[in-house]
């Protein structure tokens, strides 16, 4: 982000790094690592309810700190990492629920603050609802330069907030498609959240001969397989066991899981050629 003026010449690189970051700025020498405790909060608060949460908010470098805190919806990507909103918008959002009772504060080297963040729920609410708080961190400069390059870092602690009672789980498979390439066969799955509060899905593919006969499990590679309601989220996984790998008609049936349930299926049919 660029801030151009008279006098200044600014440059303020973010970077999410959840739980901790850390940079060295060799303009003022600062090495500037932040974190904050805990870096994930997960919540059972009724529609009409509140609950504080004791964020505990460190300065783990060697030059003083100015910190902000402020709060930001939430999405999570394809692969399911996490992508911060600029604001607090968003169908599935909770930022506007949250209040900080410190939004700016001065930390030295080594030192540590207590925040507390009241979430409150509004009546009538439903589901399932996100946010990122977040603290950025800029070093104070002892003798500025109007020509100084100031950096800032930001860390954040992920909400995800359950309203109990109002909870509806449905998921959907929303294609399936089979690539072969050097001996192996790759399996993309995009799997759609269809309810109203997040869930954590994990999955295989079951491959059975012409005759019907399962010759081979593959697992979908998933780090934690979490999807947000609205979110759709890539499952992959690669059948390479040559010695299983022969020559005919193959069926894959992909079985995904989700939130206690059994699951969704969905099949492809593909066929393989001098294994």
């Amino acid at each position: 982000m660029w801030n151009v003026n008279r006098r200044s010449y600014e440059v303020c690189l973010y970077a999410l790094v959840l739980g901790v970051a850390y940079y060295h700025c060799t303009s003022c020498g600062a090495v500037v690592s932040i974190g904050v405790a805990p870096p994930i909060v997960e919540l059972t608060v009724p529609a009409g309810g509140a609950h504080v949460v004791d964020l505990n908010v460190y300065n783990q470098g060697d030059s003083p700190l100015i910190l902000r805190g402020y709060v930001t919806g939430l999405e999570l990507s394809r692969d399911g990492a996490p992508i911060p909103l600029e604001t607090g918008d968003g169908d599935w959002s909770c930022a506007d629920w949250i209040r900080l009772d410190k939004k700016e504060f001065e930390l030295q080297a080594g030192e540590e603050e207590l925040v507390h963040a009241t979430l409150r729920v509004p009546r009538g609410s439903t589901g399932g609802r996100y946010a990122v708080i977040f603290f950025e961190g800029t070093p104070v400069l002892k003798n500025p330069s109007p020509w100084d390059v100031v950096l800032a870092t930001r860390v954040g602690c992920i909400v995800m907030e359950t309203i109990p009672r109002t909870l509806v789980r449905d998921g959907e498979i929303l294609k399936m498609e089979v690539s072969k390439s050097e001996g192996e066969v790759v399996f993309t799955v995009d799997f759609s959240n269809k309810g109203n509060v997040h869930m954590k899905a994990n999955g295989c593919v079951l491959i059975a001969d012409s005759e019907g006969r399962i010759v081979d499990r593959v697992p979908l590679d998933v780090v934690t397989g979490t999807v947000l309601p609205g979110g759709i989220r890539e499952f992959e996984g690669t059948w390479s066991n040559r010695r299983k790998m022969k020559t005919g008609e193959y069926t894959g049936e992909v079985r995904i899981a989700y939130g206690g349930h059994r699951g969704v299926l969905r099949m492809v049919t593909f066929r393989l050629e001098g294994e």
